[in-house]
């Protein structure tokens, strides 16, 4: 408020809101991401989560199994819930159903590579995999086989699982709007002089006076090169991590 020259507190919300939103485009922009990790319980009725309310992207999803992460993997042919428009008998449908089941699991599709059976391994077989022989079902089959596959449903807010997972809670990694569910927010030190120019810019943008709008430019250029600084120092690399890059590909050779 103070450098807006701004001394009594009749904007004070407008601020806030103009700072609320530039720390919502940082953080959507991977300028300033903020990462965060929750353990989510699966609801049995239909096998899936929900997405944090926070949520913009996914980095992990799976098992902290030991200290580590065991990522399950993204299977787009997951069916999603939805709604119910066709006006068909329930029991024709469920024979529809069943005649294309038998029909998928007969040995020709099978020997065709077409007949693909996740509870089965060793039965798949791709004519541009080890030439037409068959090859185990977990190698070459694609994502979601090894019975660890979701899908993200932005529609419902929910993650969808096959029915391979049997577990109560799964853990999600995932990149954050930074505001959380009571509205708090943690500024980084870094981000302040990028917040800042954009409100600046904000205020400029939406005046009438003409002095203000005249330094529109200036203060969105102003914000954009703090959120450029923001992005330069974030990527510069530390000691350690300079020597891991360096180390990565070396490997200790046979002893003769």
């Amino acid at each position: 408020m103070t450098d807006l020259n701004v001394s009594d507190e009749k904007h004070y919300i407008r601020f806030l809101k103009w700072a609320i939103d530039g720390y919502r485009k940082l953080n959507l922009h991977s300028v300033m991401p903020t990462v965060k990790t929750v353990y989510l319980e699966i609801d049995k009725n239909t096998n899936s989560a929900p997405l944090p309310t926070d949520y913009i992207d996914y980095l992990k999803i799976g098992l902290c199994i030991n200290g580590y992460v065991m990522n399950f993997d993204l299977n787009k042919d997951i069916c999603l819930a939805g709604e119910e428009k066709c006006p068909c008998d329930s029991s024709v449908i469920e024979a529809d159903i069943q005649g294309i089941s038998s029909r998928l699991n007969t040995s020709e599709l099978t020997d065709m590579g077409l007949g693909l059976n996740a509870n089965v391994a060793w039965t798949y077989m791709d004519s541009r995999v080890n030439n037409g022989v068959y090859t185990a079902g977990v190698y070459g089959a694609g994502s979601g086989y090894y019975g660890g596959g979701y899908r993200i449903d932005i529609g419902s807010g929910r993650i969808v699982f096959d029915s391979y997972i049997d577990v109560d809670k799964i853990l999600l990694e995932y990149r954050s709007s930074g505001i959380a569910d009571d509205g708090t927010a943690f500024v980084q030190d870094g981000a302040i002089e990028a917040l800042s120019s954009w409100v600046h810019y904000q205020r400029c943008k939406f005046s009438t006076n003409q002095v203000d709008r005249q330094m529109v430019n200036e203060h969105k250029q102003s914000f954009q090169n703090a959120a450029m600084s923001m992005v330069l120092r974030d990527n510069a690399l530390t000691q350690s991590e300079w020597l891991y890059l360096m180390r990565k590909n070396i490997h200790q050779g046979v002893k003769r």
